[in-house]
């Protein structure tokens, strides 16, 4: 049930996107101030406080992003490098089209010595007592 439950969560942060990091700047901003006012209440002054605070709790805009990392689908980022690559295709057409000849036969080379491998040993022969056809 918790699986079901964090792939809710996670289809309700990928909707509401912009909610999702507007409630989390909150609580982080509501976390800071609540570690300064106890910085205050020990005897420190207010700008120090302050920066002891953010201290403490660490970069705020990478806080937000290792926050997002961490609750966002693989398939935001398989998606943020499939447009990446299109920028690069669109960019360097040569360097991409030599890239995709050189994949393309490389596969078709591992097919087709596959197929061979396949078909010559590793299938049994297609009679019923192959055995005396390799003795000869």
């Amino acid at each position: 049930m918790n699986y079901i439950a964090r792939f809710f969560r996670k289809m309700w942060i990928l909707v509401r996107r912009e909610q999702f990091r507007g409630e989390l700047a909150e609580e982080m901003a509501f976390h800071r101030e609540h570690a300064e006012q106890e910085f205050q209440t020990d005897g420190m002054p207010s700008e120090a406080a302050r920066y002891a605070a953010r201290r403490q709790l660490g970069n705020a805009t990478q806080t937000l992003e290792q926050s997002q990392d961490v609750v966002a689908f693989g398939f935001e980022t398989a998606l943020q490098d499939f447009r990446f690559a299109v920028r690069q295709l669109r960019k360097n057409p040569g360097f991409a089209g030599t890239a995709i000849l050189v994949l393309a036969l490389g596969i078709g080379a591992s097919v087709a010595i596959f197929g061979f491998v396949d078909a010559a040993l590793l299938k049994p022969l297609p009679y019923q007592n192959p055995s005396p056809l390799l003795q000869g």
